[in-house]
């Protein structure tokens, strides 16, 4: 995690912001017992083209996203946020053990984490989520 990430996320003055992209409204209701930490401000948008309006007008610090979206995917989103002068974090999310979508997420700069980075609750890994973040 980037050092103006981690102090955004730990700092008492201002909530960060994190926006949860997936076309599955159950994850939406889940989004705010899953980050667990009292200084994060969710927001959450169901296709890229929605997260794109977010990100233009809003500073995201941290992305979550399944790795498919009705419109696009995780490499959009990753793309559009490597455009802003401050890119968001992007964790990307799967509920399957895809070998090649790991092994590409390695490839483009990310890691991966079998479970939820820390602060973030358990709760996104019990309903079957695998992670990798950048």
């Amino acid at each position: 995690m980037s050092p103006r990430v981690r102090k955004s996320l730990e700092s008492p003055d201002q909530p960060a912001p994190v926006l949860l992209v997936s076309s599955d409204r159950k994850d939406h209701l889940v989004l705010p017992e899953i980050l667990n930490h009292p200084h994060w401000e969710s927001h959450k948008s169901e296709s890229c083209r929605q997260a794109f309006g977010h990100l233009s007008n809003k500073a995201i610090t941290v992305l979550i996203c399944e790795h498919d979206q009705p419109d696009g995917c995780w490499r959009d989103l990753l793309e559009a946020g490597a455009k802003l002068t401050a890119p968001p974090n992007l964790i990307v999310c799967s509920r399957l053990a895809d070998e090649c979508l790991w092994a590409e997420v390695l490839n483009l700069g990310g890691k991966f984490q079998g479970g939820w980075p820390a602060g973030i609750k358990a709760a996104g890994a019990a309903k079957g989520h695998s992670v990798s973040f950048f």
